[in-house]
């Protein structure tokens, strides 16, 4: 029994003994803290543990952040020259000038154009509703076509046919183009003629004239031309300048009139002239057909 507790205790002295020696010695580690380390060698060796670092199988990286969108509402737009928020009215006054006004009476000035004072016709306002066509003299006893800015200011001739009569000119629906009834005078027929809004590409659209031609009006699609003739509505390909029959039969009390196109279908519309038996007054109903159903 003496002999056991004597051995226990001299293991427990050479234990204390190691764990005190004189020397002291540190225990040993994986870099030696008296050499120099750069911070390039840092990034190094930590890049390099990175990258050998096995991902597990399911790891998929982050996508990059995406930018946050701006909200179009909070984007700011321009003003459009001579905006005003109740809107404004253009009208030919005294037939020899044309008046800008302001809806709400607040402005009423007239425009600079170079026709004032002279017979002024047909203004017509482009889709865009920044420009504005109208007829006026020109050399001698011909009258032209003229296009001119919302401010009068900026205004140039378009057509050049030296003919003596111009009935309304109309705009195509993109605003590019002007189809016009033409003739010589009151008493020759009218043709039906375009030219581009820059004076460009005047040509006869078609050579079929007429005294009683009236009335143009444009498609949807900018295709076709619908005109009365002789009191009926005719059409016409725009390209070929090939006319159909009489679309519409007038009745015996009049003929139709008033055409106006859809511009998002394929309805004309137009007045139908008609009688009330009851009270024997003349007036009209309004009528359309598809003109899609037309192969011109």
């Amino acid at each position: 029994m003496s002999l056991r507790i004597t051995f226990i205790l001299c293991l427990a002295l050479l234990l204390t003994a190691a764990c005190t020696s004189a020397d002291d010695t540190a225990l040993p580690t994986l870099a030696d803290p008296g050499a120099a380390v750069t911070e390039e060698a840092t990034a190094e060796v930590t890049s390099a543990a990175i990258i050998n670092r096995e991902l597990p199988p399911t790891w998929t990286p982050s996508p990059p952040p995406t930018q946050i969108p701006t909200d179009v509402a909070d984007a700011a737009t321009p003003t459009p020259p001579n905006y005003r928020p109740l809107g404004t009215l253009y009208y030919i006054f005294n037939n020899d000038a044309i008046v800008e006004l302001a809806a709400d009476g607040s402005f009423e000035e007239l425009l600079p154009i170079p026709q004032i004072g002279q017979d002024i016709t047909d203004l017509a306002l482009s889709p865009s509703q920044t420009e504005m066509a109208y007829v006026a003299p020109a050399t001698g006893s011909a009258r032209e076509i003229y296009i001119t800015d919302r401010t009068g200011s900026a205004t140039r001739q378009v057509s050049q046919l030296g003919f003596g009569q111009i009935e309304p000119p109309m705009w195509n629906r993109d605003g590019t183009t002007l189809v016009f009834l033409a003739a010589q005078g009151a008493e020759f027929p009218a043709g039906i003629y375009s030219v581009r809004k820059d004076g460009a590409g005047q040509r006869a659209v078609t050579a079929f004239t007429g005294l009683e031609i009236s009335d143009l009006t444009w498609n949807e699609s900018g295709s076709k031309l619908f005109f009365l003739f002789e009191g009926a509505v005719h059409g016409m390909n725009v390209d070929t300048g090939e006319v159909t029959p009489p679309l519409t039969l007038p009745t015996g009390f009049g003929p139709d009139s008033e055409l106006a196109h859809s511009p998002t279908s394929n309805r004309l519309y137009y007045l139908k002239s008609d009688r009330n038996m009851a009270t024997g007054e003349t007036g009209g109903v309004l009528a359309f057909f598809d003109t899609a159903r037309n192969e011109i």
